[in-house]
């Protein structure tokens, strides 16, 4: 069983030091980016039921594989892992959707790295932002497409009314082609416009799954989010994400991944990348 909440910081005594200092710039990290207005959204946030038998040792752990899979993010926008051993034992998965430039990528990943952490000390935990995705848990999942924490988000347009008439349909076609499209395309990702029919507002919609899967697990489990999120979102919702363990399926008002789109949603908080340089680093200097 998972519990979904918003983030609330656990104590955890006798703590290392690296994982104290740790702790504390992750807090600092997520202070300053806070009140960002570049901010990525936080769409979801999963955390498992079950506790850690050892958080010390766990801390450790999740630490380690979370730097070792922002080396890989940060050189190709996708990195799995694994670390430590026994019931310290953490594995992990981060993903940026492909629309994101480099640096939003980085952006995105630093906010999923610091709100994260809330999840402990629970032994696995997932959360979905408007462009990434990290996960980690005590079990190897980073081949696993669909389960029992798979959600829709809906949402609305800025003046809070359902979409125009024609919207819906629009948007349900067009989320079936990306879907249809996604398992055999490069990185599992497609997205495009429905076409313009001059009428109801334009649609858009990607679908992305997570590397680690394999095209027929892609396509299970684009179907299933797409499946939820129409269900869910449409006709009413002017936006609509479909979240799942192993892949994300939005469509849109707005033409979201369009490069222009991505960076006014990713905004440019150095601020933010520096205190997590200074997290990933601050463990070396600590006897």
């Amino acid at each position: 069983m998972h519990r979904w909440r918003a983030g609330r910081a656990h104590h955890h005594p006798l703590l290392p030091a690296a994982a104290v200092l740790t702790h504390l710039l992750l807090a600092a990290a997520a202070a300053a980016g806070a009140d960002e207005p570049g901010t990525p959204a936080i769409l979801a946030t999963v955390c498992g039921a079950t506790q850690t038998p050892d958080p010390e040792g766990f801390d450790v752990s999740f630490v380690t594989t979370l730097e070792m899979i922002y080396q890989n993010v940060t050189r190709s926008g996708f990195g799995a892992a694994g670390s430590g051993a026994g019931n310290n034992t953490v594995f992990g998965l981060g993903q940026c959707l492909a629309y994101l430039s480099p640096t939003d990528c980085q952006l995105c990943y630093a906010q999923s790295r610091v709100k994260l952490p809330h999840c402990l000390p629970a032994d696995a935990g997932r959360i979905y932002l408007d462009g990434c995705f990290l996960r980690y848990g005590a079990d190897n999942f980073t081949a696993v497409a669909t389960d029992a924490s798979d959600t829709a988000v809906c949402g609305s347009n800025a003046t809070g009314a359902p979409p125009a008439p024609g919207f819906a349909a629009a948007a349900a076609a067009l989320v079936q082609n990306v879907t249809a499209a996604a398992p055999g395309a490069r990185h599992y990702y497609y997205a495009s416009p429905a076409a313009d029919s001059g009428h109801a507002p334009r649609a858009y919609a990607a679908a992305q799954c997570w590397r680690s899967l394999n095209a027929s697990a892609c396509a299970a489990c684009v179907a299933s989010a797409r499946d939820r999120v129409l269900r869910q979102c449409l006709p009413g919702a002017a936006e609509g994400y479909g979240l799942n363990a192993g892949c994300v399926v939005r469509y849109s008002t707005q033409p979201f991944y369009l490069p222009a789109a991505a960076a006014a949603g990713g905004g440019s908080s150095c601020e933010c990348i520096s205190l997590y340089y200074l997290l990933l680093v601050s463990p070396l200097f600590l006897p």
